[in-house]
């Protein structure tokens, strides 16, 4: 089993001082980068099993009565996705968690500024075969089958595509969230 590395990018209004003691709880040996002032990345350590993100927001709402954004994100997101353009978005979503694909969704959703910064940045990273696999998908109604006989592909081809594609991205394309990330970059 694969050790994957994970970030957790928190926004708040208050100094962190208190719930970084609980962050060291669930994650001892997390490096903390402070990316405005309300805004800090955990980088994690490697694991196996992913924490439940969800009981940690809840632990800190419930124990500090404190409200805060928060995204659990794979480390791979961080090296397309400007970190300046993370914390603004984070800044204006409502409090709440986010997953990578959530997260960038919700940044395309937000302004087309953003949305043609993301697509020129997949446009260039990606082959035009891997942008056209994860729309196929899309198509095919996350059938893979279907996907590669449209794609006139083996099957196996089209998922040793899919396993590039969230390899270099970081965001899941066998999750509908994330074919959607695709399908509102490359058709909207």
């Amino acid at each position: 089993m694969t050790m994957d590395k994970y970030c957790l990018l928190i926004h708040k209004q208050k100094p962190l001082s208190a719930i970084r003691e609980v962050l060291d709880g669930f994650f001892p040996g997390a490096s903390q980068e402070k990316l405005a002032n309300d805004t800090f990345l955990f980088r994690l350590p490697a694991f196996e099993e992913p924490p439940a993100i969800e009981d940690l927001r809840n632990l800190i709402i419930t124990d500090f009565e404190e409200n805060l954004t928060m995204a659990y994100l794979p480390e791979t997101l961080l090296s397309w996705i400007d970190k300046d353009l993370l914390v603004y978005h984070l800044s204006h979503l409502p409090y709440d968690e986010y997953d990578a694909e959530g997260l960038v969704l919700s940044m395309i959703m937000h302004d087309e500024k953003t949305k043609k910064t993301l697509r020129k940045t997949l446009t260039g990273m990606l082959s035009q075969s891997a942008i056209s696999t994860a729309l196929s998908l899309v198509e095919a109604d996350m059938n893979h089958t279907v996907a590669a006989a449209n794609l006139y592909i083996h099957r196996n081809t089209l998922l040793y595509r899919i396993d590039q594609i969230e390899a270099l991205t970081g965001i899941a394309v066998r999750r509908f969230k994330g074919l959607m990330v695709f399908y509102l970059l490359f058709t909207l």
